[in-house]
């Protein structure tokens, strides 16, 4: 099958993070088999993930000896919903004019179809240095396949390509994520009298006006590479009260932090507990407690003199950049493989009802990353 058929093929997988991807990882191993890679040379890790959810990695090998390129991208998406705003079937890959609409058409599957193909061009016997494939799962979530991945010393190669949509300009560093819940505790009461409690929406306030002293300090960290040039801290949730006439006994803030290369996550999770801890104590009981909402993820920055990133500057001939958003190259880097990122389409149609990636994108990501695998994998000795 071509290109185009290839890609319209993965759109119809439902691989919604909450759902199993068994189904693809099946498809593509089984076109693996069949384009040249060696069947012990193709890889599924199997997680359970509630109820008939089995999640797959797959990693696939072509060719032999040290120093391989590694195309990684992940198999879920984000989920469809709401439907209702959708134009087109997300499962279908539909035409309109240059646009080709469906779930994951840019995060990521045009970039899994186009691996798969040019992985297709090149024999095993024309690798100098072997090309891997690597496909995740739950990269929308958790991260966790890469994780596994990690964890069990699986990823071999010198060099990682993660094919994130950015318009295929080479990315070689981007911010890490850190999300915390901040409880504000205070003592409820009846409005009518507020001595008789602990305004914990007033709290909050006193704590949020010490997290945005934090926040502007954080400035003080710089890299001119990124937009923003320097870490972000975003409150996005407060819940506190339920009715006007009652003292609020507690409210919850939901927090963000984006830090960059360079940045320690340790020190900033202490700073965030110490702003909690200098809240001080209402009848024995911490004002603000705080917790991580999930595993932060580190920043990621590979140096502008790798390979990888000198080759992918070559051949698209634009300047290696960093973005604001965080991608499994964090995971990739810290297990010795010099990554950047760079894929089709817009990262802004990400995450989108109607999501789409023009068709002018097809034959470009084609010679793209033909040209890269055969700078890195064939011609270098």
């Amino acid at each position: 099958m071509n290109l185009l058929e290839l890609f319209e093929k993965l759109i119809a997988f439902n691989t919604e993070s909450k759902l199993s991807n068994r189904e693809m990882t099946d498809f593509i191993c089984s076109l693996l088999y069949s384009i040249g890679f060696e069947k012990d040379k193709v890889l599924v890790t199997s997680l359970q993930s509630g109820e008939n959810a089995e999640k797959c990695n797959i990693v696939a090998i072509k060719g032999d000896g040290p120093d391989g390129l590694m195309l990684a991208g992940h198999m879920d998406t984000v989920s469809p919903e709401p439907y209702k705003q959708w134009k087109t079937d997300p499962f279908v890959l539909t035409r309109k004019k240059d646009r080709l609409y469906g779930l994951g058409a840019t995060d990521m599957k045009l970039f899994l179809a186009t691996a798969i193909k040019v992985a297709e061009e090149f024999p095993a016997g024309s690798l100098k240095h072997p090309l891997a494939l690597v496909f995740t799962h739950d990269e929308e979530t958790s991260m966790i396949g890469a994780k596994h991945l990690k964890k069990e010393g699986l990823l071999q190669a010198r060099y990682g390509i993660v094919g994130e949509p950015t318009r295929l300009v080479p990315v070689r560093l981007h911010k890490g994520w850190l999300g915390a819940e901040v409880i504000i505790h205070g003592r409820a009461g009846h409005g009518s009298d507020p001595k008789e409690g602990h305004n914990a929406i007033e709290l909050a306030h006193k704590f949020l006006s010490r997290l945005f002293v934090f926040r502007d300090d954080l400035k003080d960290f710089n890299n001119p590479i990124l937009k923003p040039s320097y870490p972000t801290l975003n409150v996005g949730v407060i819940q506190g009260g339920r009715e006007p006439n009652k003292i609020p006994g507690e409210c919850r803030i939901e927090l963000e932090i984006r830090p960059i290369p360079g940045q320690d996550l340790t020190d900033i999770i202490n700073d965030l507990k110490q702003i909690a801890e200098e809240m001080g104590e209402i009848d024995g009981q911490k004002i603000a407690t705080i917790k991580l909402t999930s595993a932060p993820i580190d920043p990621m920055e590979t140096l502008a003199g790798s390979l990888v990133v000198r080759v992918a500057e070559k051949i698209t001939a634009k300047e290696a950049i960093g973005v604001s958003y965080n991608t499994e190259a964090t995971l990739f880097n810290s297990a010795g493989v010099e990554t950047i990122v760079l894929g089709p389409g817009n990262i802004v149609q990400a995450h989108q009802p109607n999501e789409f990636v023009t068709d002018m994108y097809l034959d470009a990501t084609v010679e793209t990353l033909r040209n890269i695998i055969t700078e890195i994998c064939t011609e270098r000795r």
